[in-house]
């Protein structure tokens, strides 16, 4: 006689339920004021210039006073560490 097959949860449920244990909280940046802060940072952008995008989730990391940026993208890497951010990876 063959042991019942367990179903395995997928990646969807597993989500749910590490939301509903509070394990990870999701919040929305304040947009509004990313936006305003970023069209700020555009005024002092220099060669080269990271895609307003980019900007806009610098301005989105400040406001919820994160330490860390994450990004593959080169320009938007040297703005992030002129705003003070500790970059992630440390090196590409």
């Amino acid at each position: 006689m063959k042991p019942k097959s367990v179903p395995v949860p997928g990646i969807a449920a597993q989500w749910r339920a590490t939301l509903a244990e509070g394990i990870f909280a999701i919040e929305n940046p304040p947009w509004d004021d990313a936006w305003r802060l970023s069209i700020g940072y555009h005024r002092d952008l220099v060669s080269p210039v990271p895609q307003p995008s980019h900007v806009l989730h610098l301005a989105a990391a400040r406001l919820a006073s994160a330490s860390h940026y994450l990004s593959l993208h080169g320009p938007a890497r040297q703005f992030a560490r002129r705003l003070g951010f500790q970059l992630l990876p440390e090196k590409l």
